[in-house]
């Protein structure tokens, strides 16, 4: 009887094992999803910035709200683009980007991206 209870509790302690396991694995894919997610939205936020640019020199920036059915997912994602004017080459722009996602929740990811875009001085 003694030997069939710690055959029970050695069990037992190897399933409670196994499931903290998963569980732990499974936050984890949940926060790699999210942080690739922010990435894609980043580099989505900085052409997007080029190409606005592209079309208006004066382009200021803009926060972008995408809806979760946009970007094939469940949850929304938010992106803020700044572009300032360089001072020295007045033909180039500094475009900051955030990306968020989820834009709401505790467990967001933020992407950030720097980059100077060259506009054209043809009109």
């Amino acid at each position: 009887m003694v030997i069939v209870m710690i055959c029970l509790l050695v069990s037992s302690l190897i399933v409670g094992a196994l499931l903290k396991l998963a569980l732990m694995q499974s936050r984890q894919l949940v926060q790699e999803r999210c942080r690739v997610q922010a990435e894609w939205l980043a580099d989505s936020g900085l052409e997007r910035a080029a190409s606005r640019l592209a079309a208006d020199p004066n382009y200021g920036g803009e926060i972008w709200s995408i809806e979760p059915d946009s970007i094939g997912g469940q949850e929304a994602g938010l992106i803020t683009i700044k572009v300032e004017k360089d001072r020295v080459q007045t033909q180039n722009r500094s475009v900051t980007i955030e990306a968020v996602y989820p834009a709401d929740g505790p467990s967001q990811v933020r992407r950030r991206l720097a980059a100077t875009v060259a506009i054209s001085q043809e009109s």
